[in-house]
């Protein structure tokens, strides 16, 4: 299975210590799940970024380790024409911001699945298909 997961998933691995985090177990069945490789990660060039910066902001003397795990992680970092002007308008018609919906087309693009825990982003994007909650995540 062919997964983007959004910074929102991504951070609960780096932050599952914290109390205030949701659904962590969840978020790291799906780590292991692409470290053992039955999913495979692909992610727009952004997410690292997103994820870095807040990192630097909680964890900043992990921000090297992060970087290095995380970019392991990934199968490939993907984006192209189609995406950005996929996300473009998913973000125009949704009001959503653009980084949220880059996550989206690269899914809607490369026939992946989407993996979010931004509620408000999932409410108003569920129609376009490809994207599932982290809560509701089961793998097929």
């Amino acid at each position: 299975m062919k997964l983007v997961i959004d910074a929102s998933v991504t951070l609960k691995w780096l932050l599952k210590d914290d109390p205030h985090e949701q659904d962590v177990d969840k978020a790291l069945d799906i780590l292991d799940g692409i470290v053992a490789g039955s999913h495979g990660m692909v992610q727009p060039p952004h997410w690292l970024a997103e994820i870095l910066a807040v990192m630097a902001r909680r964890k900043p003397k992990a921000v090297d380790a992060t970087f290095e795990t995380m970019d392991e992680l990934v199968e490939e970092y993907c984006v192209s024409r189609a995406v950005y002007l996929r996300a473009a308008d998913i973000s125009s018609r949704l009001n959503q911001h653009l980084f949220d919906t880059l996550y989206h087309a690269l899914a809607l693009e490369l026939g992946a699945t989407l993996i979010t825990a931004d509620e408000r982003y999932y409410g108003a994007a569920a129609q376009e298909g490809a994207v599932q909650r982290l809560s509701d995540f089961k793998a097929v």
